[in-house]
């Protein structure tokens, strides 16, 4: 089998400032399908500020043929990389390391052969490349790439980048992408954080993390980014902010405690289990959370140093009942757990009783004080009104005990469950029929088992004029706990930053020193993700309270529409006209909210979960479309919104006015990254873009045929210029998009022969009586195909087929040309050296002879023929005597 040569493009794979994934960006052949990317593992070693990276990747070749090309590994911008080694199935490959200016030549030229101006978004990086060695139909290509870097340190933050988004180029979805991180560091860390993807980090000491990002099913479309930060205090805090000129400033606050607890660290705490046991929690349901109480026990056990801590278990139905009369020291586990083994689910729902009588449990102690509540059903029993049992919880609640709900299944009332807790400054949490509540009650509590600081505050100089902080209540700091603020604020300048909370019976305070910036645009992703969190609170006031003015959903639908958060309720913002847009979307909104205030069912599930999401958003991975058909048209780049519209990708600021129109790929085109590099990112989203960028608008817009003398991507030193312009000009070729002729690239048998007929005039034949199992009668090429076969210049292969889209030989088409002409071969001494042995000698000898080809030393019969070299060919049979 011949291959085909075509440029592929593995571009590597690594988190937004560092460009370092491969992707497989395939040549323009008919009917090829792009590689698929199987899966993607990532191994990093963090030493300090010296970062060890290994990737382990496997390429799936889905076409029917054998494909080669170029591995390129995009080196990150402000990286220092060494030491690259790449093994492809198992080999070691030597590459070539390109610098900025030299891999944009690259990337450009294959924007122009590609027709994708995806691979401008690459502009401005380095460039490892490799050749990649055949891979033939159907099979696997392992790629393995090793590479240490220098990371990024301001001040006392670190921040590494890998670029996933590159993934996007796979022709398939990913089965599963991974990433895993170890950090080992010769000071205290404390802030671990991703506003990119969710990550799990699991912590031993102060000075270790191991950090998981792992998902399945799935094209990846956002860089993955990664920073933390050394603090040797017991509670290390960290700013960041993001202003522009003349805007208010979003500024996010990360406070986390040290994970070396001592014993005298830990804050004493009180605890009770409260368990439904009512006839619905009846079979896998009472299982799972008698398990995750006896989970949670064990751990109480293990924890309790000193005798600090207590406890008590409380199970319901038509009445309560109790372990003991009051709280307990852990010393007795044995007999608690013969106590929950014991619960048998019977009887209906009294929860103002159960919940009454268990905050009478608790002391006036300055402990923390905790009650875990776990419900499948709303209220049967006793006090069944909503508003009285919100009363009378909160009445008894004396003590600031938090109470965290765990509803069980769709029949629970969420809007009872979110006023109890979120009355005692806690969270609900919400488990469908479908998922394990042992799971979800035993990772939370391994979350707080540990209290650090209860009654939480944050102090900025009143000067900084914040505003807008979300969560609007700060939860209590457990050992491995993060908080994490997010606000606004109107001016710069200096500020003391005090994290203040209660332990035991004296106040604790932790501060830091920072700078409220008058301009930064390093972290983009705070605006998206302060919105995130306003317009979940919005929505979640719209549950539980209703908003007869309309007020609040006004504010949410400016939001979504200028911050590019699109949920399942607002997704038409997207195709909305802008003409009495609010009037439009209100209409929209309300219809899609109908169900949303639901109290129980499956719509106040899908409610709960919504407002949550966005409430709780830690990274902008978060900030997905929900509604399937709108997803991929809202994208965020640098912090500006752009939406797919008609066939045009329109930046939210986009003022039409004032725009100028510039051609797609013309030189003006390119011109407008050398204004600003940034300009290469807005016009990576299409070939239509409408942005606007320091106070310019600009248009880019398909360039038209009239507007336009020749295929832009030859020029008049290409030695086919006059040949590609005279038979474009006869109607004889169109090129792709009436723009490009791509003169490099191989031409296919159906495409010679198209050219061929069309050159000469040949009349269409289609008597001819064949079949090959490739063709269609509705293929573009099926008469040329029959003519052709009747005329007896081609014929198919042994196996019935005539591949079509296969890329022809020099030879291959050498004969066609010389058997249509009817010219005799001749049987002479060769002129070529390499082909003496040749099938096709005669037919190459005789094209020597009459003009057609000049005198080369090698001939190259097996290669390709490019586009051009096609033409020319075609073209020289006009010296024929």
């Amino acid at each position: 089998m011949k291959y085909i040569k075509y440029i592929l493009f593995l571009l590597f794979f690594i988190p937004v400032v560092l460009k370092a994934d491969g992707f497989i960006v395939l040549d323009p052949i008919p009917y090829t399908v792009p590689l698929s990317v199987r899966y993607h593992y990532v191994d990093i070693d963090i030493d300090n500020q010296m970062a060890k990276i290994s990737i382990d990747q496997v390429f799936v070749n889905n076409n029917d043929y054998e494909v080669e090309g170029t591995y390129i590994f995009p080196i990150p911008r402000d990286a220092t990389i060494n030491n690259f080694a790449m093994y492809i199935d198992n080999k070691l490959i030597n590459g070539e390391l390109l610098a900025k200016d030299e891999a944009r030549k690259i990337y450009e030229k294959k924007v122009i052969e590609l027709i994708d101006p995806a691979l401008l978004e690459y502009i401005g990086t380095g460039m490892y490349k490799t050749k990649i060695f055949p891979i033939g139909p159907g099979e696997e290509k392992r790629v393995k790439l090793e590479y240490t870097q220098l990371i990024n340190k301001n001040y006392n933050t670190y921040n590494f980048l890998y670029p996933l988004n590159t993934e996007k180029f796979s022709s398939e979805k990913l089965e599963e992408v991974k990433i895993q991180v170890s950090i080992n560091h010769n000071r205290n860390i404390k802030n671990i954080y991703s506003p990119t993807h969710d990550i799990e980090i699991t912590r031993d000491n102060d000075t270790q993390a191991e950090i998981v990002y792992e998902e399945k099913d799935i094209i990846t479309k956002i860089d993955f980014e990664l920073f933390f930060t050394e603090d040797e205090n017991d509670v290390g805090i960290d700013l960041l902010t993001y202003k522009e000129k003349n805007r208010d400033g979003y500024f996010m606050v990360l406070a986390s405690p040290k994970v070396d607890f001592k014993k005298e660290d830990k804050l004493p705490k009180e605890i009770v289990f409260v368990i439904d046991k009512s006839g619905s929690m009846v079979g896998d349901k009472i299982d799972q959370a008698k398990n995750a109480l006896i989970y949670c026990l064990k751990k109480l056990k293990q924890d309790n140093f000193n005798n600090i801590d207590r406890y008590n278990i409380v199970n319901f139905s038509d009445t309560t009942d109790l372990y003991k009369d009051t709280l307990q020291i852990p010393d007795n586990i044995d007999e608690a757990i013969s106590f929950v083994e014991d619960i048998e689910a019977i009887g209906g729902t009294n929860i103002n009783e159960a919940l009454e009588r268990t905050l009478s449990l608790f002391s006036d102690q300055n402990k923390s004080k905790l009650l875990i509540f776990l419900t499948d059903g709303e209220p049967t029993v006793g006090e069944i009104d909503m508003s009285t049992i919100v009363k009378n919880i909160k009445d008894s609640n004396t003590l600031g005990v938090k109470i965290f709900v765990f509803g069980v299944g769709d029949d629970v009332n969420t809007h009872l469950l979110d006023f109890i807790s979120g009355d005692s400054k806690a969270l609900s949490t919400y488990v469908k029929e479908d998922e394990s509540i042992e799971s979800k009650i035993s990772s939370f509590y391994d979350k707080i088992s540990y209290p650090f600081l209860r009654n939480i505050s944050i102090d900025i100089s009143k000067e900084i004029g914040i505003y807008d902080i979300y969560p609007k209540y700060l939860p209590d700091i457990y050992k491995g706990s993060e908080l994490v603020v997010l606000g606004r604020y109107k001016n710069q300048g200096e500020s003391l930053i005090s994290i203040n909370g209660e332990y035991i019976d004296i106040n604790k305070g932790y501060s830091i020193k920072s700078q409220f910036d008058d301009f930064n645009t390093g972290y983009s992703y705070l605006p998206s993700l302060w919105a995130s969190r306003k317009i979940g609170y919005l929505m979640d006031q719209i549950r539980l309270y209703g908003d007869t003015s309309n007020e609040l959903r006004e504010s949410i639908i400016n939001l979504s529409k200028d911050y590019g958060i699109i949920t399942e309720y607002t997704s038409f913002l997207i195709d909305l006209p802008e003409e009495n847009f609010i009037d439009n979307a209100l209409d929209r909104l309300e219809d899609n909210l109908q169900d949303f205030g639901a109290y129980t069912g499956e719509s106040a599930q899908k409610s709960v979960l919504s407002t949550q999401t966005l409430q709780r958003t830690l990274n902008i991975s978060s900030n997905r479309i929900l509604d399937t058909e709108k997803e991929g048209m809202v994208r965020k780049i640098n912090n500006k919104i752009f939406y797919y519209n008609n066939g045009v990708w329109v930046d939210n600021d986009f003022i039409e006015d004032t725009a100028k129109e510039i051609g797609y790929g013309t030189a003006d085109y390119f011109k407008l990254i050398d204004l600003d590099v940034v300009n290469a990112k807005y016009l990576s989203l299409g070939k239509k873009v409408d942005f606007c960028n320091k106070d310019k608008c600009y248009q880019i817009i398909e360039n038209d045929l009239s507007n336009i003398n020749n295929f832009i991507d030859v020029d008049e030193n290409h030695f086919a210029y006059d040949i590609i312009n005279e038979m474009y000009e006869l109607g004889i070729i169109s090129g792709y998009q009436n723009i490009y002729f791509k003169p490099n690239n191989p031409i296919t048998r159906a495409e010679f022969l198209s050219i061929l007929i069309k050159y000469f005039d040949i009349p269409i034949d289609t008597s001819t009586n064949i079949y090959f199992e490739d063709i269609k009668k509705t293929d573009w090429y099926y008469d040329i195909l029959l003519s052709s076969v009747g005329m007896g210049i081609v014929k198919g292969y042994e196996d019935n087929t005539f591949r079509p889209n296969s890329p022809i030989t020099r030879a291959e088409s050498i004969k066609i040309l010389i058997q249509y002409l009817g010219i005799e071969r001749l049987n002479q001494a060769s002129e070529f050296i390499d082909i003496s042995n040749h099938w096709a000698k005669s037919y190459i000898d005789s094209a020597y002879q009459i003009g057609i080809i000049s005198k080369k030393k090698y001939f190259n019969p097996d290669n390709n023929i490019t586009r051009a070299e096609a033409l020319k060919v075609i073209y020289n049979t006009n010296s024929i005597d």
